[in-house]
């Protein structure tokens, strides 16, 4: 009896549709599938996580990318209020340097702009998706559908 060897991942759609196979190596044996609906989970709650919303608020469109998987993630973004602390730690200290810095989910500092926010959040897709999945993620756009503002208690 041969033991099988994990080769990579596989995203299948339901139905049979075609698949994107990361990491497989001559040699080896065997393959784990994960349907696309898994991944798309898997996805969204990546993209929740670092955008500060529930995944449910979260889209997930997946592609073939030349073999590898592409990601359209469309989210809202949470946002601190104007005058929050949260928001006065995002700004910075006059010398052009941040004033502290934001630590976000994962434990990395985040960038101070939306768009920086977004940017960096391609890479956290790419990195969490390989991760959690073993699939390699190429292209990941990360589309902006709004801003939840946090509102937190202000102190008097």
């Amino acid at each position: 009896m041969t033991d099988a060897v994990f080769t990579g991942t596989s995203i299948t759609e339901s139905g049979g549709g075609q698949s994107a196979v990361a990491g497989v190596g001559a040699g080896q044996l065997g393959r784990t599938s994960i349907s696309s609906r898994a991944m798309r989970r898997v996805l969204s709650a990546i993209t929740a996580d670092e955008m500060g919303v529930a995944a449910g608020d979260v889209s997930i469109d997946l592609a073939d990318d030349n073999g590898l998987l592409a990601v359209t993630a469309s989210s809202p973004i949470s946002v601190p209020a104007l005058g929050s602390a949260r928001q006065r730690r995002m700004e910075t200290d006059g010398t052009g340097a941040s004033a502290s810095s934001l630590i976000a989910p994962g434990g990395f500092v985040a960038p101070r702009s939306i768009a920086d926010r977004a940017t960096a959040t391609q890479g956290i897709i790419r990195s969490r998706a390989l991760a959690l999945t073993g699939s390699t993620v190429g292209t990941v756009v990360v589309r902006l559908t709004g801003a939840r503002i946090d509102t937190e208690a202000r102190p008097r």
